[in-house]
């Protein structure tokens, strides 16, 4: 083989070469493009999901105020109000949306256990006790919640964590020592498992605490609404604690007159007599904070939207948004 034609093989090999690298550049190059343009036509339909979950938000935002603006006479909020009717799913134009409204007040705020002073405040840790043992749960479980939300560092006797107990975990953290922000905080506290959590999940909440000023009036703590309290709620709002059958005759006899039209009132239900009711039961038939849960599934994108808020029911019933998130509350 004389030169040139070595010449021309190797000019034909390098040739064949560059093709190839040419060739899988441009594949990449049209791979990489596919892949961005997914991920640009995902992260599009997750941000108008998330829009339309804003939309079922106002929904529920508008209706919590027309209970307010449309009442005639004393306010009370009751099961049986606009505000309590999930909406269905809706279909869109490629889309779906669905929401629910739950009433926070009428579930045990798990703040409360821990008074506006920074101690323990009794009735409601006595509350929490019989929701517990209602479940067959261990009462002392309340020692290791207080600890959690009340400000010092002293572990409750005989059941209580402070730091020394979480930050031998691994991973470790510490105490928050202030009020929960989220009730999704109770699975960081000592022994509040997967089942303790999911059992009691449905019958508690977390709602602020406001704090005691110096020379000030008492802060008020919000009050369970007796009308929107789940059964097992109303089971433990006395001692001893209802069985099934009486929470359900009250129940009754509140739904009958469209709810409870006053604490004097659910006071004077007969089998609420029987039992003893703390004299400082925060008991109450308007409500002020719900939790507003979003669904919107678009295309392939799902957006699962829960937004805590405030309403103004002394005057105007203007609503503030004091938590919004995505997954659950």
């Amino acid at each position: 083989m004389n030169n040139h034609s070595k010449q021309y093989g190797v000019a034909l090999i390098t040739a064949l070469i560059f093709t190839a690298l040419v060739t899988t550049f441009a594949v990449s190059i049209a791979v990489q493009q596919q892949i961005d343009i997914r991920r640009t036509g995902n992260i599009l339909s997750s941000d108008r999901a998330y829009v339309l979950a804003l939309g079922v938000e106002d929904w529920a935002r508008d209706v919590l105020k027309k209970d307010i603006t449309a009442a005639t006479g004393t306010l009370v909020d009751h099961l049986g109000e606009d505000w309590n009717v999930s909406l269905p799913a809706i279909q869109l134009e490629g889309a779906a949306v669905a929401g629910k409204v739950t009433d926070l007040q009428g579930l045990i705020n798990v703040n409360a256990l821990v008074g506006p002073g920074g101690t323990p405040a009794p009735t409601h840790v006595e509350r929490f006790k019989r929701l517990l043992n209602l479940f067959d749960f261990n009462e002392d479980l309340t020692d290791a919640l207080i600890d959690w939300i009340d400000p010092n560092t002293a572990a409750t006797i005989p059941f209580g964590a402070e730091d020394s107990y979480y930050l031998s975990l691994e991973p470790s953290y510490r105490t928050a020592n202030a009020p929960m922000v989220s009730i999704s905080e109770l699975r960081l506290v000592q022994g509040f498992d997967q089942e303790v959590y999911e059992t009691l999940l449905p019958f508690i909440t977390a709602l602020p605490i406001p704090r005691a000023i110096a020379g000030g009036p008492p802060p008020i703590i919000p009050g369970i609404n007796v009308n929107t309290a789940p059964l097992e709620v109303l089971q433990v709002l006395v001692s001893p604690r209802l069985d099934l059958l009486d929470a359900e005759s009250v129940r009754a006899d509140g739904d009958s007159t469209d709810g409870f039209q006053d604490i004097a009132d659910f006071r004077g239900n007969s089998i609420i007599a029987s039992r003893v009711l703390p004299t400082d039961f925060t008991g109450t038939v308007v409500s002020d904070y719900f939790l507003i849960e979003s669904d919107a599934v678009l295309a392939d994108a799902r957006t699962k939207l829960f937004s805590v808020v405030k309403r103004d029911s002394a005057s105007s019933g203007n609503l503030t948004v004091l938590i919004r998130g995505q997954g659950s509350y």
